[in-house]
């Protein structure tokens, strides 16, 4: 009988240490949700200063942010379309950095062009570039 109580003491510690190691799922869950939060505010206020300005030469800019829980890091994805510019860039909001840029001019075919992560010049392709960059944004 005590045998059986031992093991059954055993069991129930093991199983309070894998919960504890777990976590509470609805924890993660909030985590996140304050992260994204976090990450929205930050991608604003870097939009509004780098694009969103009166003399930006490219009226139409757009963005998406995301926090990636992977990377633990807030990204932002930037479209804008005007003239015959068309500019793609995801930048990592908070070391303002590049993780990949897109340009697309009609005028200047020679300068269209992709830098994808730490790759070297490719062409231009829309359609690779959001390939590579819904990693940092879906996850």
């Amino acid at each position: 009988m005590k045998k059986d109580q031992t093991n059954t003491t055993l069991i129930i510690l093991c199983f309070i240490v894998i919960i504890f190691m777990i976590g509470n799922p609805n924890n993660h869950s909030k985590l996140n949700k304050d992260e994204q939060q976090n990450c929205s505010i930050l991608a604003k206020t870097y939009f509004d200063k780098n694009w969103n300005t009166p003399d930006s030469d490219i009226p139409n800019y757009t963005y998406k942010s995301n926090f990636n829980s992977k990377l633990n890091k807030c990204f932002i994805a930037v479209s804008g379309i005007g003239g015959d510019i068309s500019n793609y860039q995801l930048r990592d909001v908070n070391s303002n950095t590049y993780t990949a840029i897109c340009g697309s001019y009609t005028k200047t075919p020679e300068l269209n062009s992709c830098f994808l992560g730490d790759t070297k010049k490719q062409e231009f392709d829309l359609e690779k570039y959001n390939n590579f960059i819904s990693f940092y944004m879906n996850n």
